[in-house]
């Protein structure tokens, strides 16, 4: 397991653990079903989505691609790639 998906893992069961106490508090206090709830529908779908894909979800769950897309979220090694890249399509050809 690479350490992007160990954090989201932990992320999405703390989530799921809040909203399900809020959803039994709100069933509690006899609300109805908010909107709030509709942009989770959607992130989930769009979620889904992307992991239907398998050539996507295998690159994505990389523990390798993984600790580069981490990498890359500090600014000065995404530059490091994109040379390094340039670099080896320039040797390439």
């Amino acid at each position: 397991m690479g350490p992007l998906e160990k954090k989201a893992l932990e992320k999405h069961q703390q989530e799921k653990e809040n909203n399900k106490q809020k959803k039994q508090q709100h069933d509690d206090e006899g609300g109805h079903r908010s909107a709030t709830t509709k942009p989770d529908e959607i992130l989930d779908s769009q979620v889904s989505s992307i992991l239907a894909n398998d050539e996507l979800r295998s690159i994505l769950l990389d523990p390798r691609m993984q600790q580069i897309m981490q990498e890359c979220s500090t600014g000065s090694k995404l530059r490091y790639y994109r040379v390094t890249k340039s670099m080896d399509q320039s040797y390439a050809s």
